[in-house]
Formats: structure tokens, sequence, C-alpha cells
């Protein structure tokens, strides 16, 4: 068989059992879904298929970041994009580099094409790819889990190198909208994947796209099926670029609020905190912390399957949900 049989990448969120009570594992806005991409959504036309070739959404988001309507990649979730990189590029036994830990679908797309994926710590990000040479090479920033952003010129360092050995640079910014201070970088050898639905609480839309050079973006499209949309998620990409006061409003106060709750957990445990609304914990044992905060119906992130067993991620929700957090995690960890 072309593809082995692996099993499913870890996530935050509900499984097949469901869960109804607190989640703190999914990074997305605790403020509930953007109402203006909301109605646009519950709204749009069902009963014909959407425009096979996107034109207007491409437009709308060619205006919205100044680029060319070739240059948009559209998917169903950042899984998917990440997907047709990695068979559009890879050939079997080839080396993929991941400046710290990547996002569990990529690191899963690169293992269908039986290639090898090695993580490195930014500092050692130039030897690791001088060593290598990596058909591809993986950052996320503001990175997840850890929540720390890479610096401008080691991304362009990053990409530089990519462009010299003909590879590909995957810069994965799904949660730039909770970094206001992220300036957008710019190389054509970037594949940049944005994934607005986190920071706009719609989640279930799977509201995923990539830029990248043209020619680049040829080949991704390549591999899209027919209607690769559909109409709801499409009609919310369309109104995005006009729908970004939610951010403005929702975003300084999440915030806030997690510069509040970091402060408190601090009591209570070792804090990773970069200023973005999630973050991880030291916890000890995370999955056995995990469990037990599941006997409190409150859910986390256990960070064991990026390579830090002994913490949680979490993600900032309202006061009086990060307040039964304190209660509940003081209780776990110290009795």
């Amino acid at each position: 068989m072309k593809y082995p049989l692996l099993a499913p990448a870890k996530h935050g969120g509900a499984n097949q059992t469901g869960f109804t009570s607190i989640d703190f594992s999914v990074n997305t806005n605790p403020f509930g879904a953007n109402p203006v991409l909301l109605f646009v959504a519950r709204t749009a036309n069902l009963e014909a298929y959407p425009d096979p070739n996107y034109s207007n959404l491409k437009a709308a988001l060619a205006g919205f970041h100044g680029c060319q309507p070739d240059s948009i990649i559209l998917g169903v979730g950042a899984s998917e994009i990440l997907q047709r990189i990695a068979r559009v590029w890879l050939e079997p036994d080839q080396d993929v580099v991941s400046v710290l830990p990547p996002f569990g679908e990529f690191a899963r797309a690169v293992a269908l094409e039986r290639c090898a994926l090695t993580v490195c710590k930014p500092e050692n990000a130039w030897l690791t790819l001088e060593q290598l040479k990596p058909r591809l090479v993986y950052a996320s920033s503001p990175n997840n889990p850890l929540g720390n952003c890479l610096e401008p010129p080691l991304l362009l360092e990053l990409a530089t190198w990519c462009e010299q050995h003909h590879a590909h640079f995957i810069l994965d910014q799904a949660y730039a909208p909770f970094a206001p201070q992220l300036l957008p970088i710019e190389h054509p050898s970037i594949i940049r994947v944005l994934s607005p639905g986190k920071a706009h609480g719609l989640v279930g839309l799977r509201l995923s796209y990539a830029l990248a050079a043209p020619n680049t973006a040829l080949h991704l499209e390549n591999l899209a099926p027919a209607w690769v949309l559909p109409s709801a998620t499409a009609a919310a990409f369309e109104a995005l670029p006009n729908a970004q006061d939610y951010l403005t409003k929702t975003i300084p106060k999440l915030l806030g609020l997690s510069q509040q709750l970091s402060g408190q957990l601090a009591k209570i445990c070792s804090v990773h905190f970069t200023g973005l609304p999630f973050f991880t914990l030291e916890v000890g044992d995370a999955s056995q912390i995990t469990q037990a905060l599941l006997k409190h119906n409150i859910r986390v992130r256990d960070c064991t399957s990026y390579g830090y067993p002994s913490r949680i991620r979490i993600s900032t929700q309202l006061e009086p949900a990060n307040t039964k957090l304190l209660k509940a995690l003081s209780e776990v960890l110290h009795g």
C-alpha cells in the first residue's frame, strides 16, 4: 500500500464520547462565534453548488492580504492543506525539519509519506538544516503548545535557506490573531497557513487557507477536489475581511483575562506564560493530571504528544470557568 496505516493525531476538544463541561483544551475565542460570520454561514444558499473557482472569495482574501488571487489556497482546515503540501513535495525517506514541536496533523502527514521528521530548537535550526538538507521546513509562530513567537530574522533566515536549497518553508500562523504585535513575513519560499476560525470562535466551520507564490499555489490547488469548500464555509470566508471588528473588540479583553489567569495559576504551579491566551503549566505527570481534572469536569490538553510529558496546555476561558479551573487544579495538585 502507498500509505501506512497510522493512528489519528492527538487533539484537544471532545472525543468520541463527547464532552459537555468546561473545555480548556481547544485554543479558540471564549467570547463565542463572530456574529457576522455566523449569520453569513447560517444563511448561505445550500441548495446549489458554490462557484467551483471561488472567484469572489479569492478576490476578497487577496484584497485583504494585498496579494494576487492566484496566491490563495483554500482548504477545509489546516490539516487538509498540510496533507496536500506533504503529498506534493515529499518522496519516501526524505527529511523534514520542524522548528519547535509541530501541529500533530503535519507530523502525521509527513509520516504518511514515509519521511522522517526532526524537531529542533530555534538556536539549533541552522545546524540542523545544514546537516539534513530537508525538503520541507515547518515552524508555527505563535507556536502551539508553547505560545512563543519566533523572531522575524530567524523566520527570514529559514525562508532564505529554503529558497537556496529548493525547499519550501511552511509558516503555520493559526494563532496569529491572538498576537496582534506580529508582522506579516513575506518571502517567495514561504507557504503561510492561516486558520482564522480559531480567533473568530468558529472552529466547526474549518476556516483555513494558505498564501504562497502563484506557482507554489498552483501545485496545491491541483490536489484540491472540486468544490473543496462547502457553501457555508465559503460564504463565511468571503465575509471575513469585513468582519474584523470582532477581533478588535474581543482579543484585548481575552489577553487581559489571560494575564490575570496566569498570575493566579502561578500561585499553584509553574507557568510558562508568553502573553497569549493559551500557555503551558508544569504539573509533573501531565497524563495523570489531565485524567484527574476530567473528574472535575474540566478538560485540558496533555502535552505529552508534543514532547512535554510534564506539561498541560490551557486556553483561557471567561472568568467563571477560570475560577473553576483554579479551584480544581489546586485540589488535584495539592489536595
